[in-house]
Formats: C-alpha cells, sequence, structure tokens
C-alpha cells in the first residue's frame, strides 16, 4: 500500500490569482495514501529530539520523505495503528464538505476525520500534520480547522486524495509506504484546493443571489414607472392636441 507525503513549501501566503469558478474531478490513484508534512529546519538537536520521541525508524523514514527519496516503508506498528483507526472517527464538516464537494462534483458524506490523541500521535510519528487513507483523514493536534481559511484549504487538499483514492478503503496486505512528497498527485491536490478556495461559500451565495433578486426588482419597478410615466405624457399630449 503506497502512501504519499504532502510538503508545505508552495508559500501559500503569496497572493495568487483567483480562480475562475469551476468544477474539477481530480485523478485516480488508487493505490495512494496522502501525508502532508510539515515544514521547517532540521537540525541536530531536533533530530535527536525526534529519535527520543518517536525511535529511529521515524527520524530515517522522515528524513528520506524530506530528500524526496521516492516511496518509504512505514513500520509494521504504525500501519497496524492506522488501520485499527479507520471509521472510527467523526463526520467531516457540513459547509466544507458541501463546498469542496460541489467544486469536485463529489459526496464527502463518507469521509471520516480522526482529531484526537491517537490521530496527533499517528501525525507526529509520520512526520505530518494531516495524512489520508481511503476514506479516513488523521489531522495532528491543532491542525483541523474547518473555521479559518488555512484549515479549509488543508480539508480540501486532503479531500482531493480521497478522491483520488476513489473513496476505497485501502488494502491491508504488504507494506504500507509513503509516496514522493512532489508527484502530480500533491500538486493536483494543492491546485484543486486553490479552486475549492477561490469559490464562496453558501452563505454567501445566498446573500449575493438575494441581492441580485433585490436588484432586478428595482430595475424591474424603475422600468415601468418609466413607462407609466411615458404613457401619461402621450394621454396628456393627445388632449392637448384636441
Amino acid at each position: 500500500m503506497k502512501m504519499s507525503l504532502e510538503h508545505s513549501f508552495d508559500e501559500k501566503g503569496k497572493a495568487k490569482p483567483k480562480p475562475q469558478p469551476e468544477q474539477v474531478e481530480p485523478q485516480k490513484d488508487d493505490a495512494h495514501v496522502s501525508v502532508d508534512t510539515l515544514q521547517g529546519q532540521l537540525n541536530p538537536a531536533t533530530l535527536t529530539q525526534m529519535q527520543h520521541t518517536l525511535g529511529n525508524a521515524s527520524v530515517q523514514r522522515f528524513l528520506a520523505q524530506r530528500k524526496s527519496e521516492g516511496p518509504t516503508e512505514i513500520d509494521d506498528e504504525t500501519a497496524v495503528s492506522i488501520n485499527r483507526q479507520r471509521g472510527s472517527g467523526q463526520s467531516l464538516d457540513e459547509g466544507i464538505a458541501t463546498k469542496a464537494g460541489q467544486t469536485m462534483g463529489q459526496d464527502f458524506s463518507h469521509v471520516t476525520i480522526h482529531n484526537d490523541t491517537q490521530s496527533d500521535q499517528l501525525s507526529k510519528q509520520l512526520g505530518a500534520k494531516a495524512f489520508t487513507t481511503g476514506n479516513d483523514i488523521f489531522f495532528r493536534e491543532g491542525a483541523y480547522n474547518p473555521g479559518s481559511s488555512d484549515g479549509q484549504h488543508l480539508i480540501a487538499h486532503e479531500l482531493t486524495h480521497v478522491v483520488q483514492q476513489g473513496a476505497s478503503t485501502p488494502s491491508v496486505q504488504g507494506k504500507m509506504t509513503v509516496n514522493d512528497p512532489n508527484d502530480q498527485y500533491e500538486a493536483e491536490a494543492d491546485k484543486t484546493a486553490d479552486i475549492v478556495m477561490a469559490q464562496p461559500d453558501n452563505l454567501q451565495r445566498q446573500e449575493e443571489e438575494e441581492e441580485e433578486l433585490i436588484q432586478a426588482q428595482e430595475e424591474e419597478e424603475l422600468t415601468e414607472a418609466q413607462e407609466e410615466e411615458e404613457l401619461t405624457q402621450v394621454q396628456e399630449e393627445e388632449e392637448t392636441l384636441e
């Protein structure tokens, strides 16, 4: 089973051209499990702390991922823990589920969110702030924040991976691996998340529609008033001629 790492080196703080509203359909990657990794500088002290906290195997895997050396295996204990947690989380926030679903043409009601202590520990073991496997999205502590733009962007990114995987439950057979963080699926997930965030949410869309309706009614009333005034002038002119 393949997992892919997702690095955050795209400088999201910079202004980007606003994509036009559109519906996107991510490519399929059936064997794909994605991990959105933490960024930051590594130094000997940091690596030593990681070794004490997570173990040498996790540190070696994390270093390989940072170097983009291709797929790296996840230790059996971590893989078993991930498999055990699948399907036991909570429902996805309805707002971002609807917004992303409308943009991608998907139903995300089946997606399960993991935002507990176990999810935090698994994310740390993978050196990640979030990772997706099948219909399950795991978050590090504080990373799941559907009330913020950054939080929604991360969720939309992970939902793209759900679609790429075909909303299937990955097989527990064989080794679970983490994929190259710079592959085409990661780039597509980030682009799709940008498009999702460019769409107005339901409340904003409703307000815009109501405003357009009011404006249309006002224009119609103005047109009727002008026509009535013109008719009155014509009638007055006819009476004067008589």
